[in-house]
């Protein structure tokens, strides 16, 4: 799972995204049921609780989105 110094930093910065994205649904006291990479796509899907779904899209340049 190597690559360029690039793709490396950019999956590191959504792993981090991910980790407070983790902080902020246990602060609020929801579970996490279910953390997904899609492989195809490089999104990461989180599941808190039963109806809180967030995707934190692979990072495409300087900008990282969330669906929810």
């Amino acid at each position: 799972m190597g690559g360029t110094l690039l793709e490396v930093t950019r999956r590191l910065e959504q792993k981090i995204q991910c980790h407070l994205l983790y902080c902020w649904f246990t602060k609020l006291y929801l579970s996490i049921n279910i953390v997904r990479l899609d492989e195809r796509t490089g999104n990461i899907f989180l599941l808190a609780d039963e109806e809180n779904i967030v995707v934190v899209e692979k990072i495409v340049g300087q900008t990282m989105k969330y669906t929810i």
